[in-house]
Order: C-alpha cells, then sequence, then structure tokens
C-alpha cells in the first residue's frame, strides 16, 4: 500500500472518498432486479434478514434476526421495496433510512 492513499473504513469523514453508500444500495437494488428478470420473476418476497437488508439497506434489532418473517420486503419489478417491519421499528426506519419513501414502510402482522 503506497503512502497517502484512501483508507476504506466503514467510518464516513469529509476529507476521504470512502465507501459510497447510495451506490452501494442502488447497485443492490439494480443486481436484485436484474437476476429476477433472469429468473423469470415479476416480484420477490424477501423472508430472510439477510435478503432484506440487501435490498432495502436497513437493519434491524438482534431479537428480530433469524426469524424468518417477522420483517420482510416485497419488491415488485421496478418498483421501489416495500418493507414490512414489526411494531415501532418502522418508525425507526423512517427516521434512519430517508432512501425508502414512508409510504413503503409497512406493520408485519406476523
Amino acid at each position: 500500500m503506497r503512502y497517502g492513499s484512501a483508507n476504506f473504513g466503514i467510518t464516513g469523514v469529509d476529507w476521504q472518498q470512502r465507501v459510497n453508500f447510495e451506490r452501494m444500495r442502488t447497485y443492490r437494488l439494480e443486481r436484485a432486479r436484474e437476476m429476477m428478470k433472469k429468473a423469470g420473476l415479476g416480484a420477490m418476497l424477501c423472508l430472510y434478514d439477510e435478503n432484506v437488508r440487501y435490498i432495502t439497506g436497513t437493519l434491524t434489532p438482534g431479537w428480530n434476526r433469524l426469524k424468518p418473517g417477522l420483517r420482510y420486503a416485497l419488491l415488485c419489478g421496478d418498483g421501489q421495496p416495500v418493507l414490512f417491519e414489526q411494531g415501532d421499528i418502522g418508525a425507526q426506519v423512517e427516521r434512519h433510512a430517508p432512501w425508502i419513501p414512508p409510504e413503503n414502510i409497512r406493520y408485519s402482522y406476523a
């Protein structure tokens, strides 16, 4: 590694170009759509946390992980993902994930 090269850490700083999270979220969503088209799917319902995180860029509390179906996301064609969350977690997602339109955050009644 040469002196002065960029450090790609997980913390954001204003004086270095590090991980471009917006670009990463866009790439993941586009890739998911490509795979759907390749498989001939018009929609995809993601029940596992890893898949929900991949297409929405959201994180859930630890107690909600490893329990498929407590939170889930629906991706239809070229639309934006619709995220179904447990209780008040949806309000937290709305506050912390401005890339998801508020109308696409719904309650999961699982």
